[in-house]
């Protein structure tokens, strides 16, 4: 099955608990980490992350990590 890169980057964030480090990880830019998770809520019509101040880690509710581990299964399998 095909990988959205949407995906990809929301599992990324959801593991690395930070916008920055999974840019790194994914070898994009922050700025554009943000704007494919921006477009992926627009999407969902759902807030997937609180976001916070920089120093601060973001935050998912358990539905949203249920959501991680659901793609996470996804990309294994």
């Amino acid at each position: 099955s095909d990988v959205c890169s949407s995906d990809l980057y929301f599992v990324a964030i959801a593991d690395c608990d930070s916008f920055t480090e999974a840019a790194e990880q994914c070898y994009i830019s922050q700025s554009a980490i943000s704007q494919q998770m921006a477009a992926l809520e627009a999407e969902l019509g759902v807030k997937l992350f609180a976001r916070k101040a920089f120093w601060q880690k973001k935050r998912m509710n358990y539905y949203i990590e249920e959501f991680a581990d659901l793609l996470r299964k996804q990309f294994a399998g």
